[in-house]
């Protein structure tokens, strides 16, 4: 979809998102959902008042659940981050997930959405005839890669992986396991010295 032709159709509301880092910088994941006005996968390089302090926490133990931190902005348009644009929003950081029992950690945050790194539209883009376990990957440095998975149709996983060590002239090659009924995932990026699962996400996805 053309930015032109999105901006007929507001995305205001609430839009979630959950924070990680690769120990150096902060990023922000906008937590998708098969149906409009979530239907965009989008990571963003994000800036906030407290951004020793989040990634310290971040980088301190696994990322699971109960662990992870997710971000609630004030309600705002999407369309503005599906069209990369750079703002200032005020939003609570929350430690869990925001909408299964997460608690409020640090309120009145004011992040700024400085660089898009990632953006691809769920809604036209998955098909039931698409390569299961497709992976899109970001250089954040010269050996340091995110891999992104793309959500393919229910049942699928929301997933992002820090790799390191990467030969970036090999194409990408993975070795995965995964069990829907389990909700774990274990992924092998071949061409990587190390990955570390940043985020995984079954429930949303289950179809």
């Amino acid at each position: 979809m053309k930015a032109d032709e999105h901006k007929h159709h507001q995305r205001m509301g609430s839009h979630g998102m959950v924070l990680f880092s690769d120990g150096d910088r902060l990023f922000a994941s906008h937590l998708p959902l098969y149906q409009a006005p979530h239907d965009y996968q989008l990571i963003y390089e994000v800036e906030l008042q407290s951004q020793e302090k989040l990634i310290a926490q971040l980088i301190s133990g696994e990322q699971t659940e109960e662990h992870m931190l997710t971000l609630l902005p004030e309600h705002f348009d999407l369309n503005k981050l599906i069209e990369g644009e750079s703002i200032t929003l005020n939003a609570t950081v929350f430690k869990g997930h925001f909408e299964r029992g997460g608690k409020p950690w640090l309120s009145e945050q004011e992040v700024f959405f400085k660089k898009p790194l990632y953006r691809r539209q769920l809604t036209g883009n998955v098909s039931a005839n698409a390569e299961p376990n497709q992976w899109h990957s970001i250089l954040l440095s010269e050996q340091r890669l995110l891999f992104v998975h793309l959500i393919g149709p229910a049942p699928s996983f929301d997933a992002i992986y820090l790799a390191e060590q990467c030969q970036l002239k090999e194409s990408a090659k993975t070795s995965i396991e995964y069990s829907f009924e389990n909700a774990e995932l274990v992924a092998n990026f071949r061409q990587c010295h190390s990955q570390k699962a940043l985020y995984v996400e079954f429930q949303d996805f289950k179809g």
